[in-house]
């Protein structure tokens, strides 16, 4: 679930035409999978005020649902002992990395 809301909102939240990826490396202790998206700021405030059915700029951008899914990732993925990681980068890009512990 967790990897599919990634992917979904990478696509999702990517204006037509810009840039989006999604790539995975391995590291010593950890997979590290890095979701790349440009168009949509998402700024880290909003990233560390994620909750249940809040959506951030939701008459701007247009956006459906109820603002669910990168909640529950978010618990998800520290119920999972994953790590998730935010970064703003120019040209309106937000980059999430998701590392997952190869052991443990």
């Amino acid at each position: 679930m967790v990897l599919s809301e990634l992917c979904d909102n990478t696509f999702k939240f990517t204006h037509k035409g810009k840039k989006k990826s999604i790539s995975l490396s391995k590291q010593e202790a950890w997979f590290e999978l890095s979701f790349l998206s440009e168009g949509q700021p998402f700024s880290k405030e909003e990233f560390e005020n994620v909750g249940p059915l809040k959506q951030f700029r939701k008459e701007q951008f247009g956006q459906q649902g109820l603002g669910l899914g990168l909640y529950l990732s978010k618990e998800m993925a520290k119920n999972l002992g994953w790590e998730m990681m935010h970064f703003e980068l120019p040209f309106n890009q937000t980059k999430l990395v998701l590392r997952i512990p190869i052991n443990g």
